[in-house]
């Protein structure tokens, strides 16, 4: 008796075990999960739009999360020395480093240089690029520009190149999915079999979190070990900017404008949710933004507001240049068709020698952003700045006399 009830234990256990078995192989293939083992998944410090898993056998997977948390890619990508020959339902299988890829996203592109994955990039949106590496790679013909991702007169897209190119991979901006401006490009994609992956790093919420993207794309392009060193350097020199506050213990933090002004006089200011504005305050100052018709990125205000503005609550101006103006010779010019230049001279900014430019290539260099702040803490709290920075410098006030 005591061994048929043993038997049947047995046979009990081993069948709840079968069926446990199904019911875990089953719900595995409905979720389309990995058929490997994990290994482990890599700890972001700031970045939430990302998730880097490890498994066996050399397979890595990368998750992208949009604006909302919800998933906008998931790519499956497989080391080139790797043994894994499968495929994954609901994954976009990638064969890793990258060798041949569309770059139309600005901030993807500034990170992709940096890491050293420019032999990767075949392909990229026409622009005027400030990264130097990029323009010698157009130069010497190893990347081809294609055009305006969204439709251009001036710079219409060529998809014949495109299509004829046959990217593995075509690295975009995120607002391809939302902007009907680039549905034509987004079905152009798909019709030819070109899987695209959405840039998410502009909506990281933490400005270091943009910076930390650079894993994405030395993992994409098989420099790791670059970019693992390159955010490291990055996130020491924030910390270190957040120590030299908390140690300076600064009573009244510096008021500073970031602007500019159109062809059309209006003057724009940066509105406070805006990221540069972001790296300001992360640096100890306070963004100077009035009450106006807000944009995207900018508030555009009356003269009467601009003038009052930085008259009397600005104690540093930062100018915008590449967006209003292209040289700091036109600046006198956009400045005067609001404030008269003679009075513009009697500001506390103007006297104080306290005008400072953005260099042009300030918006395609998410790869440094520590750097940039490293420089509006310099021109707000050292003294004996000097005139040229990284990514900003005096303006020459000589040349207007």
């Amino acid at each position: 008796m005591m061994k048929k009830q043993a038997a049947f234990l047995i046979a009990l256990v081993m069948l709840a075990g079968c069926i446990f078995s199904l019911l875990g192989c089953s719900e595995k293939a409905e979720q389309g999960e990995i058929p490997l083992k994990l290994v482990s998944t890599d700890e972001n410090l700031y970045a939430e739009h990302f998730k880097i898993e490890r498994y066996e056998q050399g397979v890595n997977a990368l998750t992208l999360y949009n604006g909302d948390m919800e998933i906008s890619g998931k790519f499956l990508l497989v080391e080139n020395a790797s043994t894994f020959t499968g495929e994954v339902e609901g994954w976009t299988k990638l064969e890793t480093p990258l060798t041949n890829t569309l770059v139309a996203s600005g901030p993807a592109m500034s990170l992709v240089a940096a890491v050293g994955g420019l032999s990767g990039v075949k392909l990229a949106e026409t622009t005027t690029w400030y990264i130097d590496s990029v323009n010698e790679a157009i130069e010497n013909g190893e990347i081809i520009q294609v055009g305006k991702l969204a439709p251009s007169a001036s710079d219409p897209w060529q998809s014949e190149v495109v299509v004829m190119n046959r990217p593995e991979l075509a690295i975009c901006s995120a607002m391809l999915p939302i902007n009907s401006k680039y549905e034509e490009r987004k079905k152009e994609f798909e019709d030819n079999g070109i899987p695209y992956f959405l840039d998410e790093s502009t909506n990281e919420n933490h400005i270091m979190g943009r910076t930390e993207w650079l894993k994405v794309m030395g993992l994409l392009f098989g420099q790791e070990e670059k970019a693992a060193e390159l955010f490291d350097g990055q996130v020491e020199k924030y910390r270190s900017i957040l120590n030299k506050l908390e140690e300076a213990q600064i009573d009244e933090k510096k008021s500073v404008a970031i602007t500019y002004v159109t062809s059309k006089s209006v003057g724009y200011f940066r509105n406070p949710d805006d990221y540069i504005v972001g790296m300001l305050n992360a640096a100890g100052g306070v963004n100077v933004c009035p009450d106006g018709d807000k944009g995207e990125n900018s508030t555009s205000v009356s003269g009467e507001v601009y003038y009052s503005t930085l008259k009397e609550d600005v104690d540093i101006m930062l100018y915008n240049i590449s967006l209003g103006g292209s040289k700091d010779s036109a600046i006198q010019g956009r400045i005067d068709s609001l404030i008269e230049w003679e009075e513009f001279k009697t500001f506390d900014v103007y006297k104080n020698n306290q005008i400072w430019v953005t260099e042009r290539k300030l918006y395609q260099s998410m790869d440094c952003l520590a750097d940039m702040m490293e420089d509006m803490y310099r021109i707000m709290y050292e003294a004996d700045v000097p005139d040229q920075l990284t990514f900003m410098h005096r303006l020459d006030l000589s040349q207007f006399d």
